[in-house]
């Protein structure tokens, strides 16, 4: 704990790193890093969560020199698994799901009821991604420049509001909502694309014992 309640988790990934004057191998950088920090605070009637977390992960991070057979790179592998299963490209990142050249900002906070009888929550998220994004990692890219920077090109700015609650109605059964406005600028890194949209789902759990 940092301070009354608060934990800092810290987390970074290195596939490849190597200083300017070095020319032994032409590998770009591929690295990322999270900062979390949360906090639980007890009350009578229940108990409060919040949260706090930034992420950067660099345009190759995900990338690990995998080539199609035209001399293309592929952002369908895994940096870490890097295979392909039943000749399918491997498509979940083990990292972050915001996945490559992005810069994410996520804040939140929630309330879980005594006995788990009723909860709220609420999620603002501001993400930045360049090119080699996550809605881009099935691009062919030519080249690599070991000097690119998060986030490269036309920069999507996507913020995003997430409003969920829950509510026991008896023993067994649970109903969950959730809704979502997202606001996209540059969407899909087309300059000047504007997007706007709401999701709601809903859900039951029964619970037999």
């Amino acid at each position: 704990a940092i301070y009354k309640g608060w934990r800092l988790g810290m987390e970074f990934a290195l596939d490849q790193y190597q200083l300017s004057i070095e020319t032994g191998s032409n590998v770009t950088n591929a690295y990322g890093f999270l900062i979390n920090a949360k906090n639980t605070t007890g009350i009578e009637k229940g108990s409060f969560y919040s949260f706090i977390e930034f992420v950067y992960t660099n345009p190759y991070l995900y990338l690990n020199h995998k080539k199609n057979d035209d001399g293309s790179f592929n952002y369908c592998y895994d940096h870490i698994a890097g295979y392909s299963y039943w000749s399918q490209n491997e498509l979940n990142y083990i990292g972050h799901e915001f996945g490559p050249d992005a810069i994410g900002f996520s804040v939140g906070s929630s309330f879980i009821a005594v006995e788990d009888k009723w909860n709220i929550g609420l999620t603002t998220t501001y993400i930045i991604h360049g090119e080699k994004g996550k809605e881009a990692y099935r691009s062919k890219v030519s080249e690599r420049n070991g000097n690119a920077k998060t986030p490269t090109g036309t920069a999507e700015y996507t913020l995003r509001f997430d409003l969920e609650s829950g509510y026991r109605i008896n023993r067994n059964l649970f109903i969950q909502g959730k809704a979502a406005a997202i606001f996209n600028k540059n969407y899909q890194n087309q300059k000047n694309a504007f997007k706007k949209r709401i999701q709601c789902s809903i859900g039951l759990k029964w619970t037999i014992i």
